[in-house]
């Protein structure tokens, strides 16, 4: 009998039990199979937790099937993104055997044997375009994925070199992950305004009925107490994992206090204290009044904070950029993360201010 837990609390990882975001996936790896692509750029983003390494990870699983593709994978912390990129496209066989017959000396750059007689390449970037020019003259494209991407001055220098790869028409096709304001901060920087033009894509909830079918299947419980369990994740990856392991371990009802209180302290320490830690005084403040307002209603939650619209607005649109709120219908607010009101209500307190 197998009893290996079908969840998993591990971020990043490929569950043995996941929905997939078939429609994400589709529609990139359709657009960049086609002829001639709109985008060649797409970035993903969403709040911790909420699916976008595993689907990165899907992506990169899918596109290896296929001969024609090269995938590289770069560290978004690597202090030489095109060192990194130039090392791991020499290692493709096919690449390898053009650049030795067509006799491209990359020694000087650490890169295979010295050639005599044939001056050497002698910078990442030159290097990069001769093995993209090689890919396509194989008739092969390059995927570079790029996991937590963030407006480091390695990345923009990077990312601008990508931009020229791009006019040259070479074969070179991108996606990476990121929290919102980190690639608001990529494109708003000198020199990256052609990202406003690469499509970004926020995850949304999953789907609360493939969460009840799994939870259904997999826990055997019934339908109605499924329904319960995908209603109480909001549609949250990181919550759909962490309730269907901890209730799949401990046999209990997920309204269990056992349960709980375990699921708590996961998401606590596992997303919402790095996710406090990296909003505003004033985000805190708001986040406080539509915790502890009467009600989901706007109008309620303005009149405990004591502010107008116009104040509300701008902060009301940070939070759900950030994934943090949701609104349900208009004129509502609420949270966008499990038993993330009854989190926020004891942090406020315990804050220092």
């Amino acid at each position: 009998m197998n009893n290996t837990n079908p969840y998993s609390k591990i971020f990043g990882k490929i569950p043995t039990e996941n929905i997939l975001r078939s429609s994400v996936i589709d529609k990139i790896f359709g657009e960049f199979s086609s002829d001639n692509p709109e985008s060649t750029i797409y970035i993903l983003t969403g709040i911790r937790g909420s699916g976008k390494t595993v689907t990165l990870t899907e992506i990169v699983e899918i596109t290896q099937k296929c001969d024609e593709w090269i995938c590289i994978e770069i560290n978004s912390s690597a202090n030489d993104m095109l060192k990194a990129l130039a090392a791991q496209l020499y290692m493709h066989k096919p690449i390898f055997d053009l650049l030795t017959r067509s006799k491209i000396n990359f020694s000087v750059l650490g890169l295979g044997v010295e050639i005599k007689g044939e001056p050497p390449i002698t910078d990442y970037a030159t290097a990069v375009e001769k093995m993209l020019k090689s890919a396509k003259e194989l008739g092969m494209k390059v995927l570079v994925t790029i996991d937590e991407l963030t407006a480091t001055d390695a990345s923009k220098e990077f990312m601008k070199q990508f931009q020229i790869y791009l006019r040259h028409d070479l074969p070179i096709y991108l996606v990476a992950t990121g929290l919102n304001r980190d690639f608001e901060k990529m494109r708003n920087a000198d020199g990256m305004t052609f990202l406003y033009r690469a499509p970004k894509i926020n995850l949304a909830p999953l789907d609360k009925i493939a969460i009840a079918d799994s939870y259904e299947k997999h826990l055997k419980v019934s339908r109605n107490t499924a329904l319960s369990m995908a209603k109480f994740t909001q549609g949250y990856s990181f919550g759909f994992q962490t309730l269907g392991y901890i209730c799949s371990e401990s046999k209990l009802a997920f309204n269990d206090p056992i349960v709980l209180k375990q699921f708590d302290h996961e998401m606590y320490e596992k997303v919402y204290s790095k996710v406090w830690s990296e909003t505003s005084k004033l985000e805190k403040e708001y986040m406080n009044g539509i915790a502890n307002a009467d009600s989901s209603k706007i109008e309620d939650i303005r009149t405990l904070l004591g502010i107008d619209n116009n104040h509300f607005s701008p902060v009301r649109r940070k939070l759900l950029e950030q994934g943090l709120v949701q609104t349900p219908s208009n004129g509502y607010l609420v949270f966008a993360l499990p038993r993330f009101r009854e989190f926020v209500k004891e942090m406020y307190i315990l804050d220092d201010r």
